[in-house]
Formats: C-alpha cells, structure tokens, sequence
C-alpha cells in the first residue's frame, strides 16, 4: 500500500473540478497517461472507480463525492 501525497490528491482534485483526465493533465502541466496512472493507483487505494465516464465526462461516485471536501481541505 502506498501512502496518498499531495500529488495523488492534486490529480484527483483536478479530475473532480474539471470532469476529465485530458484538462485535469493539461491544468496542472502532466501527460494523460501519467494522470490516468495516478488515478488507477488512487483507485486501487480506495477500492472505488472514483469517477465513471459518462459521454465526455468523468463523473463521480458517491465515494468520490464524500471525499473531495476533504481533499479539498488537505490541499
């Protein structure tokens, strides 16, 4: 298991405020792939797919909704 850094918790605020991995990426100056990596990974942790996609968008799960006030917070 791994421990979650500011950098984990950067990539999932990104993907939650902007509701996909491409504009999460550029916003905060990262490949695509290397998000959709940090997102698995944040994934695994939680045990929860975080955010579905639905059309163009990356919406989230009710974990994922639970969470980002507190991601929020710890950023």
């Amino acid at each position: 298991m791994f421990e979650l850094d500011c950098k984990l918790l950067s990539v999932f605020y990104a993907i939650y405020k902007f509701k996909s991995v491409s504009m999460a990426a550029y916003h905060l100056a990262m490949s695509q792939p290397t998000v959709s990596n940090i997102l698995n990974k944040i994934r695994q942790h939680y045990k929860d797919p975080l955010f579905l996609r639905i059309g163009n968008e990356m919406i989230p799960t009710e974990l994922s909704k639970q969470l980002f006030p507190l991601v929020s917070e710890a950023l």
